[in-house]
């Protein structure tokens, strides 16, 4: 039995109240003077969709995580600073989900269950990200593609809002709030600033072993899906023609002590395959005596 139309729109008012709007609206977007999304739209699509990226994908990074045989990072001002933004966002948003249903209440309006729903995921995602950057120092990771692509899409998120209270002049209604938002904003930015960064390896003073170590080991995830850290190398090869120790070593990922284990095993389980395979068919052509 399908729905109705008329009782989805009842629903969806009853979850975002009845000042909230549609969860998408076409003339508010694309035929208004500026973009703009809803007060439902930013309750619901502008934080379920990263924050669902982050907890859809927590299951598969906790394995790599507990599953690594890293070697724990040093304490370092990038890891105590990712960590106390993640804290801050977590307080901001708390502070700011109280302070607009204490408003509503004040003002005599219903206050939505997708703003309690919206501020409780963001809090809960916001604590989740703290976790997850102090295991993987823990687990030895420098870089992590899943928290920058969640921070990403949070910033993303936000570039609608960011502009459309100031064109609304939302300054003039609530001072408290707006700096808020944008204090908020301003520390999600900067955790994406800072996740376009690597951790060390080492600790300070330390420099690591080997002739000339492949600097994807200690390149961040931007700079590897946009192969940034070849750059030296590009730049080397176009200046004078490349020599033997120009080359860095390889990344032990891709050394024949990680790669020739793998290959041999798969090869002896084929070979085996082959041997069971050959001596049934033997034993099936048989002729009996």
């Amino acid at each position: 039995c399908v729905p109705s139309p008329e009782v989805v729109m009842v629903n969806i008012e009853e979850f975002c109240g009845k000042d909230g709007g549609a969860i998408w609206d076409d003339n508010l977007l694309f035929n208004s003077s500026y973009p703009r999304f809803t007060e439902c739209s930013q309750n619901t699509l502008l934080v379920w969709v990263p924050c669902g990226f982050l907890w859809l994908t927590l299951p598969i990074y906790l394995y790599s995580l507990c599953t690594s045989n890293g070697v724990p990072l040093p304490l370092s001002s990038l890891n105590i600073t990712k960590t106390f933004l993640s804290l801050v966002l977590f307080f901001l948003t708390a502070v700011q989900m109280i302070k607009e249903a204490s408003d509503k209440t004040d003002n005599g309006k219903e206050v939505s269950t997708a703003l309690f729903l919206a501020g409780a995921i963001k809090v809960a995602s916001f604590a989740l990200t703290a976790l997850l950057i102090q295991l993987e120092k823990r687990s030895g990771f420098i870089t992590s593609g899943i928290l920058f692509l969640y921070w990403f899409m949070m910033t993303i998120a936000g570039i609608i809002p960011f502009y459309s209270k100031i064109i609304q002049k939302e300054y003039d209604k609530d001072l408290f709030t707006f700096v808020m938002f944008y204090v908020y904003w301003a520390a999600l930015l900067l955790q994406l600033i800072l996740h376009c960064f690597a951790e060390k390896v080492t600790r300070r003073g330390y420099q690591p072993l080997g002739e000339k170590p492949c600097p994807e080991i200690s390149s961040s995830f931007l700079s590897r899906i946009v192969f940034w850290w070849v750059n030296t190398l590009v730049f080397s090869g176009y200046k004078k023609d490349l020599q033997e120790e120009d080359i860095w070593d390889l990344n032990p990922r891709d050394a024949n002590t990680s790669v020739n284990p793998k290959f041999s095993k798969a090869w002896k389980a084929e070979l085996e395959k082959w041997k069971t395979r050959e001596n049934t068919s033997v034993a099936f052509n048989r002729e009996p005596r």
